[in-house]
C-alpha cells in the first residue's frame, strides 16, 4: 500500500488527516507553549516563528502539523521498505505505528512534532543521498535538518547521519569532500548566529538562547558538597558556587541530601532539573543584579567550566560514574544500559566483519539515537519527550523486523 502511493494521493491523505485532526482535536497548550507564542529569549526562533507566518492561529497550527506528520510518515516508510526490503504488512505495520505517534503529538503546541517531521524527511533524504549517490539529496537532508536545528537545538543529533553519510559520498568521489565540510560547517555556525540576531531584534538580548550555560549546571550542582569548594580557584565562581549549593541544600535537592532521605538521587534529579537549575539563575541575578543577559551568560559559562575542572580536580571516577548513572534513566537503569551497549558493540563489531546495508542504516539510527542522548542528558531531564525522536524508530523499526522475520518464516512453512 504505502510504496503504492504516488504524490497526489500522499498529498490527499496528508490533507484529510490534518482536517480531520484539527477539527476534532484543540490545541494542547503546555507551560512551554506560551514562551513559543511569544517568543521568549529562552526559546529558539524556529517554532515561533512558524507559530507567527501562520497569524498564531493554533488550530491552523495543529493542522500544518497534521498533514506534515503523515506527509513526512508516508516518504520515510517508503524509504524504508526499500532499505529493509519489507513486504507490504510489514511497512503497513510500520507506517501506521509511527503515523498514529506522529498524529497524536501534532496537536502539541510545542515544536515536537514540526522537529519530528523534519528529522523524518532529513532521514529519508540521507537514505535516498546514499542509495543513489546524489549530493543532491544529500543538500535536501542537510537542509531539513538545518530548519529542525533551528527550531530546537537538541535535534544537532542528528549531524550523525549526516557525517556518516556524508563521508561514504567523499569517499565514492573525493569532489565532494569540500562540499560536505560546507554543509556541516553552515549547520554548525549558523543557528547560534540566527538566534543571537533574532533575539538581540525582537527581544533585545544578546545571547542566542538565554539560560542555556545555567541548564548545563544542573548535574554538576546536584552532584556537589561544600568540600568542592577548595577546588575552585577563581573568587566570582566560589561565591556562586555556595549562594547555589545553598539554595539546591535548603531544598534537598543534592545527590548527599537524598541519599541521606533514601531517595533514588538520580529520580530525584530528573523530577527536579529545573528547580535546580534556578538556584543558579538566583545566585547569578543576586549577585549581578545590574548584569545584561549577556554578561550573565558568560558568568554562567565560566562557572560550568570551573564546576567541571572543580569535579575532576576532587574526583574524576566518582564524577564520571554519577554521569554514567545518570545517562542510564534514559534506559530505566544501568543494568539495561549496559545491556543496550552491548548490543550496540555486538552489531557495529558484525558490520566491520561484514557488510550489509539493512545493518548499515539500522546502526547508523543507533548512533543517532545514543547522540541525542548524549546531548539532552547535558542539561535537560532524559524525558520521553525528549528522546522520543529515535527512540520512536528504533523500537517500531525491531518490532517491524521481528513480523517480517517470523512472516516470511511462515510463507516458506506454507510452501513447503
Amino acid at each position: 500500500m504505502i510504496e503504492q502511493l504516488n504524490k497526489k494521493y500522499s498529498l490527499f491523505l496528508s490533507l484529510i488527516v490534518g482536517f480531520v485532526v484539527s477539527i476534532l482535536f484543540s490545541p494542547l497548550i503546555f507551560p512551554d507553549s506560551d514562551g513559543y507564542i511569544k517568543y521568549d529569549s529562552l526559546r529558539s526562533l524556529g517554532y515561533p516563528l512558524f507559530i507567527f507566518i501562520l497569524g498564531k492561529n493554533l488550530k491552523l497550527v495543529v493542522f500544518i502539523q497534521a498533514f506534515l506528520s503523515i506527509l513526512s510518515c508516508i516518504y520515510f516508510s517508503k524509504q524504508i521498505k526499500i532499505f529493509f526490503e519489507f513486504h507490504k504488512l510489514t511497512t503497513l505495520f510500520f507506517f501506521v505505528l509511527i503515523s498514529l505517534i506522529a498524529v497524536k503529538i501534532s496537536i502539541n503546541i510545542l515544536p515536537g512534532s514540526l522537529c519530528f517531521t523534519l528529522y523524518l524527511f532529513s532521514l529519508s533524504y540521507a537514505l535516498k543521498s546514499y542509495k543513489k549517490n546524489e549530493i543532491k539529496d544529500y543538500l535536501i537532508s542537510s537542509l531539513f535538518l538545518l530548519i529542525a536545528i533551528l527550531i530546537r537545538p537538541q535535534l544537532f543529533f542528528a549531524i550523525t547521519h549526516l557525517v556518516i553519510i556524508g563521508l561514504y559520498l567523499a569517499y565514492k568521489n573525493k569532489k565532494n569532500l569540500i562540499f560536505l565540510i560546507s554543509v556541516l560547517a553552515v549547520i554548525f555556525i549558523s543557528p547560534n548566529k540566527l538566534n543571537k540576531f533574532t533575539n538581540l531584534k525582537f527581544n533585545n538580548v544578546e545571547v542566542s538562547i538565554s539560560d542555556t550555560w545555567n541548564q548545563l549546571l544542573i548535574l554538576p550542582l546536584f552532584l556537589s558538597d561544600i568540600s568542592l569548594l577548595d577546588h575552585f580557584e577563581n573568587e566570582v565562581s566560589k561565591d556562586l558556587f555556595v549562594l547555589s549549593l545553598r539554595c539546591v541544600e535548603q531544598k534537598n535537592l543534592t545527590k548527599i541530601k537524598t541519599t541521606q532521605l533514601n531517595q533514588n538521587w538520580i529520580y530525584v534529579l530528573e523530577s527536579n532539573s529545573f528547580t535546580v537549575k534556578n538556584c543558579t539563575n538566583l545566585a547569578v541575578s543576586n549577585k549581578f543584579p545590574n548584569y545584561t543577559h549577556e554578561m550573565r551568560e558568560k558568568i554562567s559559562k565560566e562557572l560550568y567550566f570551573d564546576f567541571l575542572k572543580a569535579h575532576l580536580s576532587n574526583d574524576k571516577l566518582l564524577f564520571l560514574t554519577d554521569l554514567i548513572k545518570k545517562y542510564s534513566f534514559a534506559f530505566i537503569n544501568i543494568f539495561y544500559f549496559f545491556i543496550f551497549l552491548i548490543f550496540c558493540l555486538v552489531l557495529l563489531i558484525l558490520q566491520m566483519y561484514k557488510y550489509n546495508i539493512k545493518l548499515f542504516f539500522f546502526n547508523i539510527f543507533i548512533l543517532n539515537h545514543l547522540s541525542n542522548i548524549f546531548i539532552i542528558g547535558l542539561g535537560a531531564p532524559l524525558l520521553l519527550r525528549y528522546r522520543f525522536y529515535t527512540e520512536v524508530i528504533l523500537i517500531i523499526l525491531i518490532l517491524s523486523i521481528l513480523l517480517e522475520f517470523f512472516a516470511t518464516k511462515n510463507v516458506k512453512k506454507s510452501k513447503m
